[in-house]
């Protein structure tokens, strides 16, 4: 006979208490009935970042969260994209878009101990948006082992779980995405009352929140390549002369005259950098 161990939802408080002892202003300051609020109905917890109110914002957000599941005996603690953004902005920065960003997740990431664990997940909501998820493993593998080749297949895995939902929106004509990709980028399951190694974990697991904090949408990075561009431009001096024989004219003359008066060329705008 299997003895059933009955959780407490008060028991994640103290878990809270030792998180913010190691991620520090990255969590809100918050009293154990606020701690409370943000456990969930499945008995599970996200942590907040400082101005998030609700659980939903949490789950909604475009960055990866920390979240903590007592088992039992045991604790689980992950670091999960569970949204569409967030998913694509770790895609930007693991396919080369931030050098220097990807280069510090895969050092973080291969400094793990073997313990830990990184999964590409199918979240599937049959009948309407709200509803509990369930999570398909589609991906698995030893987050310190991870290379070019893994990271091709997780995001070609996570691709097709999205192709799969938009398919079935469109074919099943459902109000609601049936099927998301969900990435947990590092996750371990520890003994409950082993405090030094919760401390250990979580702090191998910080550095690499740290650092998915900073990343950037494509359409961020695009945006911001754009405006460096205009920059350039606009500290470029411009001079005015025909293409062929070199004659210069001023702004005016150009506009006005168009063609040189030497041999007829079209007068261009010469640029210089600045």
């Amino acid at each position: 006979m299997v003895l059933e161990i009955q959780i407490e939802r008060s028991d994640y408080i103290p878990f809270f208490r030792l998180s913010e002892t190691i991620l520090g202003d990255r969590l809100p300051k918050l009293t154990d009935e606020e701690i409370m609020s943000f456990l969930s109905n499945a008995n599970w917890i996200a942590f907040p970042m400082p101005g998030e109110k609700t659980k939903e914002e949490i789950e909604n957000r475009p960055f990866p969260h920390i979240d903590l599941n007592i088992q039992g005996t045991t604790v689980r603690i992950g670091l999960r994209c569970n949204t569409v953004k967030s998913v694509d902005r770790l895609r930007n920065v693991l396919e080369s878009y931030h050098s220097s960003e990807k280069a510090a997740i895969l050092e973080a990431m291969k400094n793990l101990d073997d313990d830990f664990q990184t999964i590409v997940y199918a979240k599937i909501k049959e009948h309407n948006w709200s509803e509990r998820g369930k999570h398909e493993s589609k991906f698995q593998i030893q987050s310190n082992r991870i290379d070019e080749a893994s990271i091709k297949q997780m995001f070609d895995t996570a691709g097709k779980i999205r192709e799969e939902g938009s398919s079935r929106m469109r074919d099943e004509h459902k109000p609601h995405n049936p099927v998301t990709p969900v990435i947990e980028i590092a996750f371990v399951t520890i003994p409950k009352n082993d405090e030094q190694l919760f401390r250990a974990k979580l702090t191998q697991m910080e550095r690499i929140f740290e650092t998915c904090l900073k990343l950037k949408t494509l359409g961020f990075i695009r945006s911001e390549a754009r405006r460096k561009s205009k920059a350039k431009l606009g500290n470029r001096e411009v001079s005015f002369g025909c293409p062929k024989c070199g004659t210069e004219y001023s702004k005016e003359e150009a506009r006005s005259k168009k063609f040189c008066d030497v041999d007829g060329m079209k007068i261009h705008a010469i640029f210089i950098n600045g």
